[in-house]
């Protein structure tokens, strides 16, 4: 997912850090390194590739949460940036996100 400013500005906006795989020298990195990488540190991975809701690979118990987003090939970074906010702000499903697999979809 391309790195965009506003993302992450809208995450610290809404109390939570983001991190882009590339920021941390996993730009080149398969699914496997960023997942072991987010179990590590016990970090969230928000991803648009659905190969990480393959629970048989990335079990959700294991990590902090997954989240796959469900968006078109030609989502703009402002589509993006609108689901991933409509998604912060329901600190209900936020809470209960540890060990869980969570696919957001936009309509």
């Amino acid at each position: 997912m391309p790195t965009c400013l506003g993302q992450r500005r809208e995450a610290l906006k809404l109390g939570h850090e983001a991190l882009d795989a590339r920021d941390i020298g996993l730009g080149g990195a398969n699914d496997h390194q960023i997942a072991a990488y987010a179990k590590e540190h016990h970090l969230v991975l928000i991803t648009r590739d659905f190969d990480l809701s393959d629970v048989r690979n990335y079990p959700p118990p294991e990590y902090a949460g997954i989240i796959v987003l469900a968006l078109q090939d030609d989502a703009t970074s402002v589509t993006v940036v609108r689901l991933m906010e409509s998604f912060l702000l329901q600190s209900q499903l936020l809470s209960h996100l540890n060990g869980r697999l969570a696919i957001v979809e936009f309509w």
